[in-house]
């Protein structure tokens, strides 16, 4: 649902020039359904954002954190994505790139 793909930054929308493309005026990350589904499978999430983001490189004390947090978040257990989905993407996202073996590109 391309509703729930499209965010500015991290969490918010960030845009002020007028253009009919959102796209021109929007700075952010575009989550495919792909990387939505993973929400559901906190493990998997974190395990790509680790792979993605920090190169496999968080220790498995700080994965098991952010694993409980997302755990810790509202679950969406309908069969289409809603926003449950993309905030548990967006947390995960951020706990992993906010921590010193995250915020070092590899």
């Amino acid at each position: 649902n391309s509703n729930f793909t499209q965010l500015g930054f991290v969490a918010g929308t960030f845009g002020g020039a007028t253009t009919a493309n959102p796209f021109e005026t929007t700075v952010g990350f575009n989550w495919d359904n792909a990387t939505l589904a993973l929400a559901r499978n906190p493990q998997a999430l974190v395990d790509q954002f680790n792979l993605v983001l920090a190169g496999g490189a968080l220790p498995k004390a700080i994965t098991d954190r952010i694993v409980t947090a997302v755990n810790a978040m509202h679950a969406n257990t309908a069969t289409t994505f809603n926003t449950n989905d993309l905030e548990r993407v967006r947390s995960a996202f951020y706990l992993t790139v906010s921590i010193p073996q995250g915020a070092i590109q590899k």
